[in-house]
């Protein structure tokens, strides 16, 4: 079976760049790659920056993978199949582009019976992040939710305060996403080759979370790390406040922020968390019990676990 893996992201993200790093470290890992590049104009200016880098680069433009282009898309990958057999392809659509639509496309026998959909990428333009959220709109969303670990450039760029920020909204958006913002002149091959681990998203294929993801973040002197997690158990408001209370003991770590739901008889409780200080407010509608941390050497067994009891 051949692997396939997306890149996704908005323009001036860094696809590009991500992909070059991706394919360098495949071919040094001795796998054959295919790059198959999307523009929704007429002109592929990233498909001609990738073959300059002596990359295999198949181009459709004037239009989308996941609509206009549907069936071209589907006869290129059996194409690329049929005559070249790569290993690895490597999809960067769009900035325009709908995800979850990829997914729909890999449940069709013709293209699941040759290739396998392994994970799907999506950078995250920290600078740009709210200008981006306010024009894309729905295709911004789309592609966080469905992707699989988001990939974080320009962190050098913001603030600590944003970088959280940034990493907090994310988390709302998608919480069983891994979130990656290590610089990438930083990262070695093993690190890339990482990122193209098959992970099913189970947001996608199940409609279900695991109880727990986490990711570590570097920036500057921080190393950041965010995680997410199930709550277990019957709940009430003395119960969370005994756990919310450890926390701001410092016994696991330090943490910068934390918010989420757990359920109660007759609703919800959502609390905030912010550098030792919380609230906690009732809500009578029902939302998925989810509880998010960020924050530095955190215990994150140990936080599990005291959320567990």
């Amino acid at each position: 079976m051949i692997k396939v893996n997306v890149i996704s992201g908005f323009l001036g993200a860094g696809k590009t760049t991500l992909i070059k790093h991706l394919a360098n470290a495949l071919i040094d890992n001795n796998e054959k790659v295919v790059i198959l590049e999307n523009e929704f104009g007429k002109v592929s200016i990233d498909g001609k920056i990738l073959e300059l880098e002596g990359l295999s680069v198949y181009e459709i433009s004037s239009g989308c993978i996941c609509c206009t282009l549907k069936n071209d898309f589907m006869s290129t990958l059996i194409s690329i199949a049929d005559d070249i057999c790569p290993d690895r392809i490597l999809i960067e659509p769009s900035g325009i582009f709908v995800l979850s639509e990829m997914y729909d496309i890999f449940k069709i026998p013709l293209i699941n019976s040759r290739l396998t959909f392994c994970s799907a990428l999506t950078v995250i333009d920290c600078v740009n992040f709210l200008k981006q959220r306010q024009h894309y709109g729905y295709f911004f969303e789309n592609q966080i939710s469905y992707a699989d670990r988001l990939i974080l450039s320009k962190t050098t760029d913001i603030s600590r305060n944003t970088l959280i920020s940034i990493m907090e909204e994310l988390q709302r958006i998608n919480p069983r996403a891994d979130i990656i913002s290590d610089e990438w002149a930083s990262m070695g091959k093993i690190d890339f080759l990482r990122l193209l681990e098959s992970e099913k998203n189970t947001t996608v294929l199940e409609h279900s979370s695991p109880h727990s993801i986490h990711t570590r973040s570097k920036h500057g002197k921080h190393d950041f790390m965010a995680f997410s997690l199930v709550p277990q158990g019957e709940w009430c408001k003395t119960r969370l406040t005994e756990k919310l209370t450890s926390l701001v003991e410092g016994c696991f770590g330090e943490l910068l922020r934390a918010k989420g739901h757990v359920p109660i008889e007759n609703g919800m409780l959502e609390f905030h968390y912010v550098d030792g200080s919380y609230e906690i407010t009732q809500i009578a509608q029902k939302n998925e019990p989810s509880v998010c941390f960020i924050g530095e050497d955190l215990d994150k067994e140990g936080i599990s676990e005291l959320f567990r009891k």
